[in-house]
């Protein structure tokens, strides 16, 4: 929602998979500092333009961005967009509006035991079972904890002693990558011997 702002300027981003753990602002908003130093180390710019608001003064107006044109259509893998405006002013310390994508066509599930933990990936548009994924668990220092590959029923099995760690040694990601349906990316926050799973962005 804007309120007398002629126009809104979008940029584009592109995040290095290999850099996931290092990226402190994925999933949130980012500041001016915030983008220098992802262009600087872990993103790369894709496109940028600007978009005329037309409404009255002092009306609030909301509408929808496509970002679809800036986003190649086999290009699957982690986008960011940072929204801004000259009218607003705003400092190298201020966060912008920012909208994380993933642009993928694989879902997750997992079931979490004693002794391990189960996950299952599938097709999102038809649900059929994803055989031949790649799944990584990364742990908060950049380590890889685990490496799977999805079988025919598209399950991978990891066992629960390797995501026990603690500090940098816990798991922060879990990443599958498959050549033709894309990517996904899941967090993972450990404490004790229970793992629990959730996404945001």
């Amino acid at each position: 929602n804007v309120v007398n702002i002629p126009d809104i300027e979008v940029e584009v981003f592109k995040v290095d998979l290999r850099s996931l753990t290092n990226t402190y602002d994925l999933f949130s908003s980012v500041s001016g500092y915030s983008v220098n130093q992802l262009k600087d180390r872990y993103a790369t710019p894709i496109g940028k333009y600007k978009i005329p608001v037309t409404s009255d003064p002092n009306v609030e107006t909301r509408f929808n961005v496509d970002l679809s044109g800036l986003i190649p259509i086999d290009g699957t893998g982690i986008y960011f967009a940072v929204f801004d405006a000259d009218v607003l002013n705003l400092d190298d310390w201020d966060d912008r509006a920012t909208q994380w994508l993933i642009r993928s066509n694989v879902a997750v599930s997992t079931y979490h035991g004693l002794e391990s933990t189960d996950v299952l990936l599938s097709r999102f548009n038809d649900m059929e079972p994803l055989s031949g994924a790649q799944l990584q668990v990364i742990a908060e220092n950049n380590r890889l904890l685990f490496e799977g590959v999805a079988d025919s029923e598209g399950r991978v099995q990891i066992p629960a002693a390797l995501l026990g760690g603690r500090g940098g040694h816990a798991p922060r990601f879990l990443l599958v990558n498959d050549t033709t349906q894309g990517i996904a990316l899941l967090e993972f926050d450990a404490k004790g011997a229970a793992l629990s799973v959730g996404q945001s962005g």
